[in-house]
């Protein structure tokens, strides 16, 4: 596992405050994205932003202030090119950080390190490919405060289909984040993963 250099969130998040149209000042929640990073090369880029959108205030449906401080991008070690793409997403938005595993740990590893880099209130994970929406961010936000939750879990509605092992490893660590967590597992289905 790799350790992470720390680096402070940006300028003028510390408080977490923004001014209201009332007067009153409303707490803005700091949000991390991680984002295992394999094969991403040619998709990464659009991701990222994406992500940036949503690294301005945000307001969710139900009122609550958000903004995306931080995207971590997590490189696994593919075989593609996407070492040279994550250098250039660094330069080109101040919000994106990569971390750097030394080989390829697979998915589930890259997950965990990039949480244990991540400095934000709140930890959105996301894969590279498009399967995860970055608009549903400020859903989960609402569902975590309103149920006073630790984690929020969602489901992509647009997988692909993974090989047997893929799956039984994720579905492994679901049961492990559900045993930690407290929260129930939906039952298996051909598109889990």
């Amino acid at each position: 596992m790799p350790i992470p250099s720390a680096r402070p969130p940006r300028p003028g998040r510390s408080n977490g405050h923004s001014p209201q149209a009332n007067g009153y000042r409303q707490r803005v929640h700091s949000v991390s994205v991680v984002v295992p990073v394999y094969r991403g090369e040619q998709t990464i880029g659009a991701l990222v932003a994406e992500l940036d959108r949503l690294s301005a205030e945000t307001v969710t449906p139900g009122g609550t202030a958000f903004a995306v401080d931080e995207i971590i991008l997590v490189h696994d070690n593919g075989p593609d090119r996407s070492d040279v793409a994550l250098l250039e997403l660094e330069q080109a938005y101040p919000q994106v950080r990569p971390v750097w595993l030394s080989r390829n740990f697979g998915q589930d590893a890259a997950t965990i390190a990039g949480m244990a880099a991540a400095q934000g209130e709140w930890i959105v994970t996301m894969d590279e490919d498009g399967q995860h929406d970055p608009a549903f961010i400020a859903d989960f936000l609402d569902t975590a405060l309103a149920e006073r939750a630790d984690l929020v879990y969602s489901k992509p509605t647009n997988t692909r289909p993974h090989g047997f092992l893929r799956n039984i490893t994720s579905r492994g660590a679901k049961l492990v984040l559900a045993t930690v967590f407290a929260f129930p597992i939906p039952p298996a289905s051909k598109a889990s993963g």
